[in-house]
């Protein structure tokens, strides 16, 4: 997952727009033999990388192994110009099935784990400085639109006549790009 994606390079070539290079953090069961572990490895490399300055903070589950699909990174990185820092971590060596079959328990636990982590650190900061999550009516136009900002000061798909969006990257990055 971390070596995998776009660049901020290919990032502006596609959007036309200055981007970052997308952060992405994981831990591996291999070096991390438990839960906590692993998520104590990723809030580490959230610090150290300063993750939560981002606009856009991305918590997501892998697969037993630990894989993570490319394009469901991807594309939110398209989406923020790069404004964007994804975790995940492997809670298993088996795959999801034959984890879920031996162990019912821990994909869930491993999921509610690191988002729990993530969502008491940014909570600790000060709400003006808290990245975007679909926290303020996140569904706009009827479910058209989906938004990435929790700041009504930035609202782009209510600025903007939904006619006049191409795509939901352009509220998106709209909103994102304002902070």
């Amino acid at each position: 997952m971390v070596a995998d994606g776009p660049r901020a390079a290919d990032l502006e070539r596609v959007t036309g727009a200055p981007a970052l290079e997308p952060i992405r953090l994981y831990a591996g069961k291999q070096d991390n033999d438990t839960i906590e572990a692993a998520v104590v490895a990723v809030m580490a490399e959230i610090d150290r990388t300063g993750a939560l300055d981002r606009s856009v903070v991305h918590v997501t589950t892998s697969t037993g192994t630990g894989y993570v699909q490319e394009w469901s990174v991807s594309s939110l990185e398209y989406l923020t110009g790069g404004y964007v820092a994804t975790v995940s971590m492997q809670y298993s060596f088996f795959s999801s099935a034959l984890a879920y079959v031996t162990d019912r328990e821990t994909p869930p636990e491993a999921g509610r784990a690191l988002f729990e982590a993530v969502e008491a650190r940014v909570d600790a900061l000060p709400a003006d400085q808290r990245p975007g999550s679909p926290q303020i009516a996140p569904v706009a136009d009827n479910g058209r639109h989906v938004r990435f900002v929790t700041r009504r000061e930035v609202d782009p798909v209510e600025q903007v006549p939904a006619a006049e969006l191409e795509t939901i990257a352009d509220a998106v990055a709209a909103g994102v790009r304002e902070r």
